[in-house]
């Protein structure tokens, strides 16, 4: 059952990454650090622990809670926080409309972008 859970997540963590939609990066950087961090390790021990010994319903509620307490801000992160340090972030993002035209941006993700129309 912990390796299903695991496996199901999308990530090497059991934690879905929905920040960027990117496991293989989460893989690659779980690589880099678990031979080098004391503190992945830990916590790659209570993920399991939760995964062994949780019901479904709470195992649901675990994967959740760091979207809900981690990733909260991420709108404001990408959006103001972004748009007040540095100048050309907000008409990167507002040049399609404006100029009517079709830009090419790099998605990093697995799943594929929804067309804006």
């Amino acid at each position: 059952r912990v390796a299903e859970r695991i496996e199901a997540s999308g990530t090497p963590l059991g934690l879905p990454d929905a920040a960027f939609d990117a496991p293989s990066m989460v893989q690659d950087a779980y690589d880099a650090m678990i031979q080098k961090s004391p503190g992945v390790e830990v916590m790659m021990e209570a993920i399991l622990q939760a995964a062994r010994r949780m019901d479904a319903e709470n195992w649901q509620r675990f994967q959740q809670i760091p979207l809900l307490h981690v990733h909260q801000d991420d709108s404001t992160v990408h959006s103001n926080l972004f748009a007040q340090n540095e100048p050309s972030w907000r008409p990167l993002l507002q040049r399609p409309k404006k100029r009517k035209q079709s830009c090419a941006f790099l998605h990093m993700g697995t799943a594929p972008m929804t067309p804006v129309p």
